[in-house]
């Protein structure tokens, strides 16, 4: 009896975890960048109940196991937005963004230009290219990110 205890919680707990990634997803469906997480589970086979009353030889007992939740980095779904400086990548590869934290890396391409002339995420981090923070000179217009 307890056996079948808790393979059910064993599944439960696996029910519950899956709920919580699919309820990130659609939280953050609308999030530039975002990349969308899974599920993965596995049978692990646990001994069975030892005792010398039972007519035929003990069978191990399945419980579910949690083997992860990977991010999908498949490409998504590229939106023409209006706005020279989004952008976006095609295949692998982040924007490096310069925060108070560190450099981290994103897939978010909503970018902007702030007073110093910076090219700046939606949160005001600067944008970093191949020689440091990418910077225009005062006074450029019609900026936009080429291929």
């Amino acid at each position: 009896m307890e056996n079948t205890l808790l393979v059910g919680l064993s599944r439960q707990i696996a029910l519950g975890r899956e709920l919580d990634v699919i309820a990130n997803n659609v939280a953050n469906s609308a999030t530039n960048g975002f990349k969308a997480r899974s599920t993965r589970f596995a049978e692990f086979l646990g001994t069975g109940a030892r005792a010398e009353v039972f007519p035929r030889t003990d069978r191990g007992v399945s419980f579910v196991v949690d083997r992860g939740t990977p991010i999908d980095l498949s490409n998504g779904t590229i939106e023409h937005t209006g706005n020279a400086l989004d952008a976006a990548i095609k295949g692998e590869g982040y924007f490096e963004v310069q925060t108070p934290s560190g450099p981290r890396y994103t897939r978010d391409g909503a970018f902007d230009v702030n007073a110093k002339g910076e090219l700046v995420t939606q949160e005001g981090h600067p944008v970093a290219g191949t020689g440091g923070t990418i910077r225009f000179a005062p006074g450029e217009a019609n900026l936009r990110i080429a291929e």
